[in-house]
């Protein structure tokens, strides 16, 4: 027999009902529920680790061949600048994935700008707050009306 219990999502933090069978034992009903999201946010917060752990990744590589001004000889400082710009595409590319999966999950329509993968080029080692910081303000645009 199919039972159901009431959960909070916990990405978006709205209710819902999780169905179960009583033939499958479950432990502790209540970790149980306390772990359920649902299916469509569960997909965007995949979606979106995957997308901000490449965006890390390019970050990590600018860090690791930043310029600084003890590299000891013109080839060394070539390659870090050739890094970065190679790096310019890729980010483009990523943060417009990042944006249209965070402002398709809250109803938006896409909104990017380029500063937002210059910022990454400029402070790397901030990634994952810059990354943040745009999704709080998606959070906070108002959303569209249906009818």
């Amino acid at each position: 027999m199919t039972q159901s219990t009431p959960y909070k999502c916990k990405i978006c933090g709205r209710p819902g009902v999780a169905r179960y069978d009583d033939s499958c034992p479950i432990n502790s009903l209540q970790a149980w529920v306390s772990m359920l999201a649902h299916d469509r946010c569960h997909d965007y917060a995949i979606a979106r680790r995957r997308v901000e752990r490449s965006i890390s990744a390019v970050c990590d590589t600018i860090l690791r061949t930043r310029v600084h001004d003890n590299f000891p000889d013109d080839v060394t400082v070539e390659r870090a600048k050739h890094t970065v710009e190679s790096a310019r595409p890729i980010l483009s590319f990523l943060t417009h994935r990042y944006a249209d999966i965070c402002c398709a999950y809250h109803h938006l329509q896409t909104i990017w700008e380029p500063d937002f993968p210059q910022q990454l080029l400029d402070h790397p080692d901030k990634s994952k707050l810059i990354m943040t910081t745009y999704v709080q303000g998606i959070k906070t645009l108002p959303r569209p009306k249906t009818a």
